[in-house]
């Protein structure tokens, strides 16, 4: 009886996937043919972000039968990811469905990814705010085989979503998330100090309800030269091969990017009541960071656990604190 009620509940599940493109035509097509052929119907909510390319006419002349478009950006008028995804995060709400997975223009999804998805969610029986987030296969732009797994390749931490870590470096991958709507609601809207989209969802779901790891690799995750973040192996920034000084300086961007982010979801945490001391005190000495004396910083880094999975990354995390100013 459980396993017929737990069928019914997984067919009444309606689901929505959030897809924004910009000039993607060279690799749109593999990726609407692989929605095409998921095992469940679902709703595509799409937003183009100022595309001078055929994005809109691949999009529309796809045959997918359920397409709530968003105001498009005109042509060459390109808003940037954050933006762009937060448009197609409302637009999403307004449909009736209760589970929103969010796609990249890039990428090619496995058929079965959102049976797989929604079979986890329901087995979970989960109430409240709940992310679930899956492995990667990471491939060329020809879509050959560069590592059968993203988190191995980035060694990411995918089995702590404990919310001091992901202050420092996100675990989530867009293009591999589904949220349930109880999380949509009091995430949206994302706002604009977020690095990205998937990394604004991880802390609020972190904050305010559940994270779950699915070790499947549901997604083939295209490298190519127009990545907006893309994958670079774990030791890519300590091969002499690369440029370290660039490689260092875009690593400060990204840390000193960390600070409004996080203010933005301490924020967002007090206005939906999220007041617990430990959700309070993990933020509190994070945004106290930029402002301490040398010994406070490590005091802080211990006292977070940031980066304690890896020596090697504490080290590095520990000499960009003390090293990188804050404005």
């Amino acid at each position: 009886m459980l396993e017929k009620s737990n069928l019914q509940r997984a067919a009444s599940q309606r689901v929505a996937i959030l897809l924004s493109t910009f000039n993607g035509e060279d690799y749109l097509p593999a990726l609407l043919a692989s929605l095409k052929h998921q095992e469940r119907e679902f709703i595509l909510v799409w937003r183009d972000d100022g595309s001078t390319d055929r994005s809109r006419e691949l999009v529309r002349n796809a045959g997918l039968p359920h397409v709530v478009e968003c105001v498009h950006a005109e042509p060459g008028q390109n808003g940037g990811p954050v933006a762009s995804f937060d448009l197609v995060t409302l637009k999403a709400l307004q449909t009736d469905a209760n589970y929103f997975l969010y796609c990249d223009q890039d990428d090619v999804w496995k058929p079965n990814k959102l049976e797989t998805m929604l079979s986890m969610a329901v087995r979970q029986s989960s109430s409240g705010p709940a992310l679930w987030h899956h492995d990667l296969r990471v491939v060329d732009a020809e879509l050959q085989e560069l590592h059968p797994s993203f988190w191995a390749y980035m060694k990411l931490e995918t089995a702590s979503h404990q919310l001091s870590s992901l202050l420092s470096r996100n675990a989530v991958t867009g293009c591999a998330c589904m949220v349930n709507r109880e999380l949509l609601q009091i995430a949206a809207p994302i706002p604009r100090d977020v690095v990205m989209h998937d990394w604004w969802l991880a802390l609020i779901a972190s904050a305010s309800g559940t994270i779950t790891a699915i070790p499947d690799a549901l997604v083939d995750y295209r490298q190519h030269g127009s990545n907006t973040i893309g994958a670079k192996g774990f030791w890519h920034g300590l091969n002499p091969f690369t440029n370290w000084i660039q490689g260092w300086e875009r690593g400060n961007a990204e840390y000193r990017s960390l600070f409004p982010q996080a203010h933005a979801a301490a924020q967002r945490c007090v206005a939906l009541g999220i007041t617990d001391d430990d959700t309070s005190n993990t933020f509190a000495h994070f945004l106290s960071i930029p402002n301490a004396s040398s010994a406070q910083k490590i005091k802080a880094l211990r006292h977070l656990g940031l980066r304690r999975g890896n020596l090697l990354l504490w080290v590095v995390a520990a000499v960009r604190v003390l090293t990188t100013k804050v404005y």
